[in-house]
């Protein structure tokens, strides 16, 4: 599903590592709903609206969601909750990377065990960097 506002201002990015950050929340994100068996209807859904000086983007899904311990670290490098040998850990490392020094933006989650991941990403304005 998606929510954009219409005539979103323009900001200032590097098409491929946005790319980058998004397909890592969604492969994460996928990976949580295909694995849960409580997860009814997989979906994503996608929000990009002007947030005061801003543009945010919300990448929600309705997965398993997460305790706070773990929403606490998952943009600490190498912290996984995967099996050994499944991922590394880097994704949203390097996502939180990419938004905050590469955009000079914000990076977060909002999530409660069993409502899903709410990932939101806030970026300067075109002329704010």
């Amino acid at each position: 599903m998606r929510d954009y506002e219409p005539h979103l201002p323009v900001v200032k990015c590097e098409e491929r590592k946005l790319q980058q950050v998004f397909l890592n929340i969604l492969s994460n994100g996928a990976e949580a709903m295909a694995t849960n068996s409580a997860t009814r209807n997989p979906q994503f859904t996608f929000r990009a609206f002007r947030d005061d000086n801003m543009v945010r983007v919300e990448i929600e899904d309705n997965g398993p969601g997460m305790d706070a311990e773990t929403s606490r670290h998952v943009f600490e490098p190498f912290y996984t909750t995967k099996p050994a040998g499944v991922g590394t850990g880097l994704g949203l490392s390097v996502s939180h990377f990419i938004i905050t020094n590469n955009h000079l933006g914000e990076i977060g989650v909002q999530t409660d065990p069993g409502q899903g991941a709410n990932f939101f990403i806030r970026l300067p304005i075109e002329g704010k960097l």
